[in-house]
């Protein structure tokens, strides 16, 4: 059994603290939740690509359409630590509908984590996949230094394919092509080793059924919705579940913050 390390941290509202419950019980600031985080070695073809998504304890993944008010400060913290680890972003159309997003880095992390200080001078590459072309520009949200790519099937109007080129690179990808096209697409054309997917629900569930997802990161909060939201994961049943091992567990005001490792498939 691992030895519990007693540590004594003074928290705050800016600054709050958190319990690691696994690997090693030990108490931490907030913005130490995931340092030194590695991600496995991606496989040739592809980069690793790990989602992350905030769930309720009945698995609702949205309050009055929205996922931003699920997850609390630490919540959120944990989400921008997680792209500054990071080389792309990737979120559905569907997810870009709901509610704005934001898929650069934040500017508020610059010094926060000592160790990362690159990742105030590099740009993060935000992804949006969709079928259709049809993607709400006016809900991304602009960044400084944006990078956005926008990947389209070839059947996508020309019209959106303009649209979408005022804001990014709109780039089309055969309708035929699998998902591991696409993440080939990122990893030789665009340089990602390490992919942040986050959302929506078919978008997970897709990239898990072709077997293309390393780990999860899931912020189980302490709240219950009910209602008809989506899950994590939407559509068809899965032909087999997908295993998943535990790696660490972290908590604070009753969040806890998981992470697994998938079975490659």
């Amino acid at each position: 059994m691992p030895s519990r390390t007693s540590t004594t941290i003074s928290g705050s509202p800016r600054n709050p603290l958190v319990r690691r419950l696994l690997p090693e019980p030990a108490e931490l600031r907030a913005e130490e939740i995931y340092g030194g985080l590695q991600f496995p070695e991606p496989p040739p073809e592809r980069p690793c690509v790990a989602l992350n998504m905030v769930s309720t304890a009945d698995g609702k993944i949205t309050v009055d359409g929205r996922a931003g008010g699920i997850g609390g400060q630490v919540d959120r913290l944990v989400m921008r630590l997680l792209r500054s680890r990071v080389d792309a972003v990737m979120v559905g159309a569907g997810t870009v509908r709901e509610e704005k997003i934001n898929l650069g880095l934040p500017q508020d992390l610059r010094g926060m984590v000592p160790e990362m200080p690159e990742m105030s001078e590099r740009d993060l590459l935000g992804v949006v996949i969709s079928g259709s072309g049809q993607v709400p520009l006016d809900n991304l949200v602009h960044n400084a230094g944006e990078r956005l790519l926008f990947l389209i099937s070839e059947g996508a109007p020309d019209e959106a394919v303009e649209t979408l080129s005022t804001r990014g690179e709109a780039r089309r990808i055969p309708e035929d092509a699998g998902y591991g096209t696409t993440l080939a697409v990122l990893r030789q054309e665009y340089g990602v080793r390490r992919l942040l997917v986050e959302g929506g629900p078919g978008l997970n569930r897709g990239l898990i059924g072709a077997g293309k997802v390393d780990e999860l990161f899931l912020t189980f909060a302490p709240k219950l919705a009910a209602g008809e939201a989506a899950n994590i994961l939407t559509g068809e049943a899965l032909e087999a579940p997908a295993g998943m091992r535990l790696i660490s567990v972290y908590e604070s005001g009753g969040e806890l913050y998981l992470r697994y490792s998938l079975q490659r498939g």
